[in-house]
This record gives C-alpha cells, structure tokens and sequence, in this order.
C-alpha cells in the first residue's frame, strides 16, 4: 500500500486585525482544546508507534504547531508594534505557554 503525501495548500490569509477580534477567542479555544486533548498522554503515551492511539496522538500535536504557528504569526505585528500593550503581550503568552504545553 502506498500513500501519497501532498502539500497542504496555504494562502495570504486576511490576519486577525487585533487582540480584541473575537476570532481571535475562537482560534485559542481551538487550540486549548487540542491541547486538553493531548495532556492526559503525559503520563504514558502509547508506546508502539504501529497503533491508532499513537497516530491520532501526532496528528493532535501536529495541529497544536499548526494552530500556534498561525496565532503567532497573526499576532507578532501586533506584538511588534507596541512591546508594551498589555494585550498583545497576554495573547503571545497564552499562544506561547499552550504551545510549550502541547
């Protein structure tokens, strides 16, 4: 059996406009989410790698990348703009202490 491995399709997204963008909720909710999935494995993830268990466990970590690569990315300028807007330096902690997480 072989499988076909094809490029995710990407794209110049609009980005969220700012930290008060309710999307911005959305996206984080996401990500928790998937990172409440995968905290229980801490303790003993599945060792044979051959199993479902261990591949839909990479998958939820994969997507932990994907959804923190995104949220950093939309949020950076905000961060790069002003150091100091107390908003822009929660949400990049939040993305950043999730991402360490997962």
């Amino acid at each position: 059996m072989s499988h076909r491995l094809a490029p995710a399709r990407w794209g110049l997204h609009e980005p969220l406009p700012g930290p008060e963008d309710p999307a911005l909720d959305d996206h984080l909710s996401r990500l928790e989410a998937t990172v409440a999935e995968v905290e229980p494995t801490r303790a003993g993830p599945p060792s044979d790698p051959a199993t479902p268990e261990f591949l839909d466990l990479l998958h939820r970590d994969e997507a932990i990348g994907r959804f923190a690569a995104r949220l950093g990315a939309d949020t950076h300028p905000w961060f790069a703009e002003d150091m100091h807007n107390p908003a822009a330096l929660d949400t990049r902690g939040r993305i950043e202490e999730l991402e360490s997480i997962g």
